[in-house]
């Protein structure tokens, strides 16, 4: 009896299993972290969904990307001139997930003293996380660190003609 009517609940009521939690933060914009002179910037973007059209989805998690990835490259230039506040920086910043109006000293100093252009920043970034609810946004973050850096490098290396 318990059973059929559980059963009867759940087809009137259906869970949304097809809706995809998002880990970790909820928190966009871009968190930099140093551990251990080891060095990651994380960035965080979302995008509402005007449709739940495939086609609009694929699109809607590229312009995520995208948006993420911009976020590291202005994060990475903010860094290069050295400024103090970040009135020019349309962005939410956070240092090891804590909210911060400037980037850490530290993560600064370490990060110019490895010289890292911009460009090889741009070649570490990797895909972390991809998140859809339905009929609202998708949300995507990516990363890059020191060792995405260093494997970018290698690659290139290994890929040029002798």
């Amino acid at each position: 009896m318990y059973i059929n009517l559980l059963l009867i609940v759940l087809l009137i009521y259906p869970f949304t299993t097809n809706a995809q939690v998002c880990k970790g933060s909820n928190k966009l914009g871009i968190n930099h972290i140093k551990r251990r002179k080891k060095l990651k910037i994380e960035s965080t973007a979302k995008v509402n969904l005007l449709t739940d059209d495939r086609e609009f989805l694929f699109d809607a998690y590229e312009e995520a990307e995208d948006l993420a990835s911009i976020n590291i490259a202005k994060f990475v230039q903010f860094i290069y001139e050295r400024e103090n506040s970040n009135q020019n920086l349309d962005l939410n910043i956070q240092f090891n997930g804590k909210k911060k109006s400037y980037p850490n000293k530290k993560f600064s100093e370490l990060f110019i003293s490895n010289k890292y252009s911009t460009n090889l920043v741009m070649q570490g970034i990797k895909i972390k996380e991809r998140c859809y609810v339905p009929g609202e946004f998708v949300k995507v973050t990516v990363l890059v660190s020191d060792e995405s850096i260093r494997a970018s490098k290698d690659l290139e290396r290994s890929l040029e003609v002798p």
